[in-house]
């Protein structure tokens, strides 16, 4: 008897150990891996400057912060790519600037605050059709992926709070989009801030988020998105030349991947 009863026991644990355990697996096909992480919080270091707004609990519901629009990276004076349209180019610089380039569809959202409480990024897992390009040339396929993205909308106090990155607004879309994107630890990935997603919408790139009126249209929306494809698959990176007069040090202190901000930087 006393056999039995330790057997049903050990059965018992058993199952319940089971059940967690495909309760986890669900958890996570629902899309609970996009569950914020310490790393993602601080996935973008510039937007530590919304210090200065109030907590999003208090002040303005809607919130933007303006990025300087895109500008053509500088190239050696021989690069052929110098000859190409902006649309092209600028899929030639976010290509370079990100380590994995995708064709993607978003699954879910999950928006968090910033540790500063006055800003809010949304977790999304993306759904990996193909990818276009990656720096490591042993990367695997993967099949899904962990994005950051630096905007979202979040209830806060009985109120719903926006916050926009003006050339990267909230995403919401299920549609196929291309995103570049840089790994910021933990297997998740922020975008280049060179060139936002953009949806794949008729056989072109759109942008996937609707911003505000005085967004200005990226360069490379309009282009057919097989050339966009084969543009950041056979895209050639080539270092920049040097030129300490063009250093910009509040570019610096980001690698190097961050455009310039459109106010002046904090003080050093």
């Amino acid at each position: 008897m006393a056999r039995r009863r330790v057997r049903r026991r050990v059965e018992a644990g058993s199952a319940i150990v089971v059940a967690c355990a495909l309760g986890a697996l669900t958890a996570t096909a629902h899309g609970d891996a996009s569950a914020p992480r310490r790393a993602d919080a601080k996935a973008y270091r510039f937007l530590g400057d919304t210090k200065r707004q109030p907590r999003l609990d208090a002040g303005d519901a809607e919130r933007t912060f303006r990025l300087v629009h895109w500008q053509p990276l500088p190239r050696p004076a021989d690069d052929p790519a110098l000859r190409d349209p902006k649309p092209r180019l600028q899929i030639l610089d976010a290509t370079c600037d990100a380590d994995l380039v995708v064709i993607a569809r978003i699954e879910t959202a999950v928006p968090f605050q910033h540790p500063n409480g006055r800003w809010v990024l949304t977790a999304h897992d993306l759904a990996v059709s193909r990818v276009v390009r990656a720096k490591a040339p042993k990367t695997q396929s993967p099949e899904r992926l962990r994005y950051v993205h630096p905007s979202g909308e979040l209830s806060v106090a009985g109120r719903t709070v926006r916050t926009t990155v003006d050339r990267f607004p909230p995403l919401a879309s299920d549609e196929d989009a291309l995103f570049f994107l840089i790994p910021i630890g933990g297997g998740a990935y922020r975008t280049s801030l060179l060139l936002p997603p953009m949806a794949l919408r008729g056989g072109i790139l759109d942008p996937l988020g609707t911003g505000p009126l005085a967004t200005a249209r990226e360069p490379a929306a309009g282009l057919a998105a097989r050339e966009a494809a084969r543009a950041a698959a056979g895209a050639v990176c080539r270092p920049a030349p040097v030129d300490p007069a063009s250093v910009d040090p509040w570019r610096s202190r980001d690698s190097g991947r961050l455009p310039p901000l459109s106010v002046p930087p904090p003080p050093y």
